[in-house]
Order: structure tokens, then sequence, then C-alpha cells
């Protein structure tokens, strides 16, 4: 049996509520049905005052005091259109703001959609949320996240208004020109991130996309276009950063990571460096635990015949990906449509339907160890990876030097002189000297669980 709190009537609650009591009641509630009590469900109306009168706070302190796991809703009512006012839109971020401290709880904020009104990505019906209350008892963690606040995060970072405990998220990563955003605009049935036809990358940041969940209405899909390394215009150790908060940023916020899809090019004829840098930073971020949770899945199948598709197909399971599939990865192919797409969302679904992926090795390394990026283990690969890089390009800038001093000998120095400083750079960031490493210091030692 479920017991349901009210505000009041006037925001909502009345066709909800099993029971509206006043303060001196509310403990006897708690003693009495303690073993019953399976949620509570919280009403506020988002069209009134800004302020929160006594009244009103009184039930959020009672939810404070008495409840302690995550399966409590706090909805606001009161949108009657289908396109919501500004007005509300600013009304429910105050709230959100104001509700801060049980998000950070694991507890869920909605939107009542309006009677007779029908359902919208973002709002729910009534049993929507008497379901989500009741799912959530069931799906208690297995233990408490720790709180990571990224203080000093670049103001370009990219993340939710709005996550829930509920979302499902599905990142999508591979190497630029693997067709990430593509695979991304046919699931979802629109352009909603720019294509690259060439190997300039086209997603420098990451971007979020929000699906409807197939099957349950009460979850919301959070897909996840990812740069990979090696990109145009951005280091390697600045994508790195940008995913690890993502990703750490969403761990703390309890969204639950269902797997991750790895997109990789059937028509490329080799493992390049390119790909084998991004398949090994991959592999560092994930870890082994997660490895159950991962698709592996060819693109561009249409750029070859299919004869030679197969054939290397086979050979990245017999030799690249093998110890991914030794360990229960799967692989597929996406063939460019629609239901290709879904299919390999629906390898994920399953997946996490039998066991959602609790934190990735990255997320682990973050937010629960308390690891300063340079000292997590895609970090020092990274690093590795960029010093073979810089000792390359020393060897080539001293053979330059000794060859004949032409014009065009002149620009292949300056050019490989710039790659130098660059990878310095980076080295040193990864090093827990440069800029980078100090920010992520300095966001570690203003955690609330660090010690001075």
């Amino acid at each position: 049996m479920s017991k349901f709190l009210g505000k009041n009537t006037k925001s909502g609650a009345s066709h909800i509520v099993v029971s509206e009591t006043d303060e001196s009641e509310k403990d006897d509630i708690i003693a009495r049905d303690k073993a019953k009590l399976s949620g509570l469900i919280y009403l506020d109306d988002a069209s009134i005052g800004d302020q929160p009168s006594k009244k009103i706070r009184i039930p959020l302190e009672f939810i404070d005091k008495h409840v302690e796991k995550s399966n409590v809703v706090l909805v606001t009512t009161g949108w009657d259109d289908d396109k919501p006012s500004e007005h509300l839109v600013n009304r429910q971020r105050e709230l959100r703001d104001q509700w801060k401290p049980f998000v950070d709880r694991g507890i869920s904020v909605l939107r009542l959609s309006a009677p007779g009104k029908r359902s919208q990505d973002v709002f729910h019906t009534s049993w929507d949320i008497v379901k989500l209350v009741t799912t959530k008892t069931d799906e208690c963690p297995s233990s408490p996240r720790q709180t990571w606040k990224g203080r000093g995060s670049s103001a370009d970072d990219k993340f939710l208004d709005d996550p829930m405990d509920t979302d499902i998220v599905i990142p999508i990563m591979g190497p630029t020109g693997a067709g990430k955003s593509t695979f991304i605009n046919t699931v979802v049935g629109r352009d909603v991130t720019t294509v690259g036809h060439d190997l300039k990358s086209q997603t420098a940041q990451l971007h979020h996309i929000i699906l409807r969940h197939p099957t349950d209405i009460t979850r919301r899909i959070i897909i996840v276009d990812t740069p990979g390394f090696d990109d145009t215009y951005v280091s390697d150790s600045e994508i790195l950063r940008r995913i690890a908060v993502w990703l750490a940023r969403s761990y703390s916020a309890n969204m639950k990571l269902a797997g991750v899809i790895y997109l990789h090019e059937i028509s490329q004829t080799r493992m390049l460096g390119t790909a084998r840098k991004n398949l090994d930073m991959f592999n560092k971020l994930i870890g082994k635990g997660a490895t159950k949770n991962i698709v592996l899945a060819t693109t561009k199948w249409s750029e070859i015949p299919e004869e030679v598709g197969e054939r290397r197909e086979a050979q990245l399971r017999e030799r690249h990906w093998k110890w991914m599939f030794d360990l229960g990865a799967k692989l597929a192919r996406f063939t460019g449509t629609p239901e290709s797409g879904w299919e390999l969302l629906h390898l994920i679904l399953d997946q996490g339907h039998k066991s959602n992926v609790d934190a990735i090795e990255i997320q682990q390394e973050l937010v629960e160890i308390k690891k300063i990026l340079p000292d997590t283990q895609a970090g020092q690969t990274l690093r590795y990876t960029l010093e073979e890089l810089l000792e390359t390009q020393r060897k080539a800038a001293a053979q330059l030097r000794s060859d004949e001093d032409s014009a065009e000998v002149k620009n292949m120095m300056q050019e490989t002189d710039r790659i130098i400083r660059a990878t310095t750079t980076q080295i040193n960031e990864l090093s827990g000297s440069g800029p980078l490493a100090h920010r992520l210091e300095s966001w570690v030692r203003k955690l609330p669980f660090s010690r001075a």
C-alpha cells in the first residue's frame, strides 16, 4: 500500500491524495504505517507565487526529516497549456533550485500534465507518477552515490537542465568519422546534430538528445553524442576532460547508465593509429566490469562490398575486439536505417534491464575514489600515448634539421615544432603540472567529502 502526500487541492492533489493531514498528524502516520509506506508524492503549483510560505515549507521539512529513500517524487502542477509559458518554465527552474538537496539524494522532479492534455516528453499523467513511485521502491541503489560538484568546469560544458534518476543514459562513442552523428539523427528521425562528410570533426562538445522510452513512459533515454579523440580543433586532453565531466555529473545526479555503443567504420582497411587510440581510450574510460553492457557496432557498410566487410568484421571479432567479446560485449551492424539503429539501442536496453551499470571506470575513479583526472586509467593512458607521439615528432624534427634548407622544409619544421609544443602542453596537464590538473585538483578539494 502506498501513501501519497499532497500540498493542497488547488495544486491538483485532489485526484491522487490518499490523506491530507496537518503537521501534528504526520509523525503518527510514519509511526503507524512505516512498514507500508512505499513512497510520497509532493505537489507544488508552478503558476503561483515565487516565495514558499510556511504552510508550503512544512511538508518539505517533513520529507527531509523522515524520508531516507529516493522513492519520493516532487511534482509541479498548473501546466494548463500544451506550450508552457516562459513564466512557468522559469518557475520550474526556481523550484528545482529550491529542491536541489532532494534532487542530490535521488528524488525526481516531474511536471504533471493538465487534465485532458496529451502527455509530452517532459509531462506525466497522475498514473505515470504513481507508477514511478512504486518502481523506485523496487530500484533502491546498492549503495548511495557520492556527490560530485565539479566547481571550475568550463561554461561551455553541456549538461541537462533537468536530470532525473529515472533517466537511462547511452553514450555513443568512436573515432571521428565513424558515423556517430549519423546514427543519432537516424534513430531520432530528424537532424539533431551536425554530420561531417570528411575527416574533420563536427562534434567538439558533448550533446545530449532526449528520447521517449519505447515501453516505459515514465522514463527517458538520454543519447550522448561524444567527440572522438584526434579531434580536428580540440586537444585530446580537453576531449577527455569534457567526457569525464559529463559522465561524473550524470553519475552524481543518479542517472542510470544502461550501456555504451562504440561505432567503428567497416570501410577502414586496417586498425589505424587513430582508431587504435580511440579504442584504447574507450576501454580505459569504461573498464572491464562494464564490458558486458557494450555494443560494438560497425558502420558504413554501403561503401564496400559485403564480402569485404564480412572479412574485416571477422578480423575485428577474432583479433582486435576478442577480449571484449570474451567479457560479454555484443557485436552489431548499423546499416543506416532507423530499424538497425533501434536494434542497437534495444541491445543496450535489454542488457540494462538485466544488469544496469552502477558505475563505469571513469565515474568510479572521479566520484567514488576521488582521483583527479591525470591519475585515472584514461588519463594515464592518454599521457603515455602523447609521450610516444612527442618522441616521434622530436625525431622527425631532428631529421628535418639535417635536410636541405628549402622553403618546404622550413614550413614542415614550423608545423612539427607546433605539434611538439601542443603535445608537451597536454603531457604537462596530464602529469599533474598543467592548468587542467590544477583546476581538477581544486575541484576535488572543494568537494564536501574531501578532507584538508
